[in-house]
């Protein structure tokens, strides 16, 4: 069996050692009124206190994205002998536009633009330019992110007596060689010679909007959801000002058919889903990490991730709907690992400040992968991704991901400072299978009636609230002190504190977004109980679980194991990779530390947090001390070894770690074999070896 640190009984033995451990009863955190300053629930600014046979009447969550109809109304006035409404009433644009001067609109076939000219006996000569008649009613102009400037297009179809749109990005309009991309749209242009239908639509329609520029209203455009610049909307449930432009086919299906609201009853969606937060503390907080997302912004915490990592069958998946489904369609919103990296940034930069679901992280065998997603969503970045055009703008996003896998994705990355970006959760979501499949059947019915309804109603609530925001953030600065307070006093050792540091100011969120869960819905979450749950789950999950310790276990069950072969005089290589002195130290050669290291997949940067927690011990000079050991049969020389104090072994391992296995096998050893080559030598776990 050849070397591999995730198959190892180190790994194994850790996955035991989860029990027995606590932390105190966690305070919810309370914000004070800035008024009284008194203790006092969040309450509603601008919103009257919740009762559930009113509440859709009491906040308007209707704004229309169809922001150029706000100034479109019927055409009544008779002084504008030349307005496009008069010729084309069906037209979308603005009541006082008008026909440019020495042009003519007609919804005759064959006739639809005419150019006007004065005969010498002073009568009117209409000569047909275009068959179709057509105008500019709104201009799309990319400010916040969206593609680049667009123009909307209405043409009349005599045909059929239809008026249809067309929205293409203005460049196009500048060519006659790309303005005949109009075509595919079904309006016909051609261009053959210098005075083409084609040269003929491009100066009507600059004459159209130099002659209508102050009516054809500007619109504000993103490609991308969540929070607008100014934070008073958020696309796509709460939106006036903005139009939403997917780019991409993908992008358009999940405003389509994903981020959408069905159903109306409210009061019918909570009471169906309160049974299962009361049945379960990790349903209850994965579906509130699914609000905290647009909270992040608000509360200035960089998006992380989430993960479920238990064996099959206990409602990984349950879960993960039941959270999406508060702000979509679950059916559409949870998205698999098995994807492109390109396909998850995309979807990632998106759904900006909103929830997003992968399931099944453990089909996904490219850990590279799966660790750039988990960074890309903590830095907010994605990667900048070349073409012939240049460097395409950098993705960026900021939300929470809520992932699942069989096995922990954390333990497949060595890397120490992923426990600032991913929230490992191990605890059973529901007791047992059967309650599984009931809340699976019931939310699949739900999903069917209401989805997305919740999302729309809590978008509102923080908007409502943004008098509120600042007190909201000193509530959640707050919250991680009162983690970081208590974990002071809990049985753990500084190296594990230091990363359970990292994951109160994720827990910190979970905090906060209950208790406005509460105020916003009246769910009636009993947020003590929840969060110190969870705590418990995280920091016991957590014990031990270091990659600086993980990655000293290692070493240090290598040094034990082969102690005879390796690490005595008595080696039957005749060379020594290090020495043992119970009770002193623990010596190996360099190489060898980092070889391992390596193999196993960890970052050398282990090897400072070893020297800074005193582990490693040097010389009053700052350099490896020089250790006699035997480099031939009968041929020693002092070379300068990593030396392992003793005394810090036991404290960050445990004491007696010497007489038990620390890997939990007492038969494992890590052996040294010619490579199949037989040029240079490896190492390897064996079970078997003596």
């Amino acid at each position: 069996m050849s070397f591999n640190i995730y198959e190892s009984n180190e790994y194994k033995s850790l996955l035991a050692h989860r029990e027995g451990r606590s932390i105190p009863a966690l305070s919810p955190v309370q914000a004070k009124n800035s008024l009284t300053g008194s203790k006092a629930v969040y309450k509603h600014h601008q919103l009257p206190a919740l009762s559930f046979s009113d509440e859709l009447a009491a906040i308007t969550v209707e704004k229309t994205t169809k922001v150029e109809q706000k100034e479109i109304v019927e055409f009544q006035d008779d002084s504008l002998p030349n307005a496009v409404k008069r010729f084309v009433p069906g037209f979308n644009v603005h009541p006082k536009a008008v026909v440019p001067e020495g042009y003519a609109l007609s919804k005759l076939p064959g006739e639809g633009i005419c150019k006007v000219s004065i005969c010498k006996d002073g009568t009117p000569l209409s000569t047909p330019i275009l068959d179709k008649a057509i105008a500019l009613s709104a201009i799309y102009s990319g400010k916040f992110g969206g593609p680049n400037e667009q123009a909307v297009l209405e043409f009349y179809e005599p045909h059929d007596g239809q008026v249809k749109q067309i929205i293409v990005d203005r460049e196009i309009l500048s060519k006659p060689s790309s303005i005949t991309s109009l075509n595919n749209y079904g309006y016909s242009v051609t261009h053959a010679g210098r005075n083409s239908e084609a040269t003929k639509l491009i100066q009507y329609l600059k004459d159209y909007e130099r002659e209508n520029y102050d009516r054809i209203p500007r619109i504000d455009t993103s490609h991308k959801l969540g929070w607008s610049p100014t934070m008073d909307e958020f696309l796509p449930y709460v939106s006036g000002k903005i139009r939403m432009v997917p780019r991409g086919r993908e992008e358009k299906n999940l405003l389509e058919k994903g981020f959408v609201v069905l159903g109306t009853d409210l009061q019918k969606y909570i009471s169906t889903i309160q049974p299962i937060l009361s049945d379960s503390v990790v349903a209850t907080y994965i579906y509130a990490m699914a609000f905290a997302s647009p909270l992040l912004k608000i509360l200035g915490v960089p998006g992380f991730s989430v993960e479920l990592a238990r064996n099959s069958g206990y409602g990984k998946s349950v879960v993960q709907k039941l959270a999406m489904g508060a702000f979509g369609s679950p059916d559409v919103l949870v998205k698999q690992w098995k994807a492109t990296p390109y396909a998850i940034e995309t979807f990632l930069d998106f759904s900006d400040n909103l929830p997003t679901a992968l399931e099944d992280a453990q089909l996904n065998k490219d850990i590279d992968f799966i660790t750039d997603v988990f960074y890309m969503v903590f830095n907010g970045n994605g990667k900048i991704r070349g073409s012939l055009q240049g460097n395409r703008i950098t993705p960026t996003f900021s939300g929470i991901l809520i992932s699942s896998a069989e096995t922990e994705s954390e333990k497949r990355i060595n890397i120490d400072g992923i426990n600032r970006r991913l929230n490992t959760l191990t605890k059973k979501p529901f007791k047992d299978k059967a309650t599984v499949k009931k809340y699976a059947r019931i939310l699949e019915k739900l999903h069917k009636e209401i989805h997305g309804l919740a999302g729309k109603y809590w978008i509102d609530f923080l908007i409502s609230n943004k008098g509120y925001w600042d007190e909201w953030e000193q509530c959640y600065q707050e919250a991680v002190q009162k983690l970081d307070d208590l974990l002071k006093n809990a049985p753990y050792s500084e190296a594990d504190k230091d990363m359970m540091e990292e994951q109160n100011r994720l827990l910190a969120v979970g905090v906060v977004t209950l208790q406005l869960m509460n105020k916003c819905f009246s769910f009636g979450i009993d947020v003590t109980k929840t969060m110190k749950e969870i705590t418990e789950a995280v920091y016991s999950y957590m014990d031990g679980a270091s990659k600086p310790i993980v990655a000293l276990r290692m070493i240090v069950n290598y040094a034990i194991t082969n102690e005879k072969s390796l690490f005595s005089p008595e080696t039957k290589t005749g060379q020594q990779y290090g020495v043992i002195r119970p009770g002193e130290y623990l010596a190996i050669q360099e190489e060898t530390v980092k070889y391992l290291l390596e193999k196993g997949g960890y970052n050398l940067s282990v090897l400072d947090s070893w020297k800074e927690w005193g582990i490693l011990q040097f010389d009053s000079n700052g350099q490896k001390p020089q250790i006699e050991i035997f480099v031939g049969f009968g041929k020693k020389q002092k070379k300068r070894l990593l030396k392992f104090g003793w005394k810090k072994l036991e404290e960050y391992i445990e004491q007696g770690f010497y007489d038990v296995d620390v890997s939990g096998d007492p038969h494992a050893k890590v052996v040294e074999v010619l490579k199949p080559n037989g040029k240079g030598k490896v190492f390897r776990i064996d079970s078997d070896s003596e």
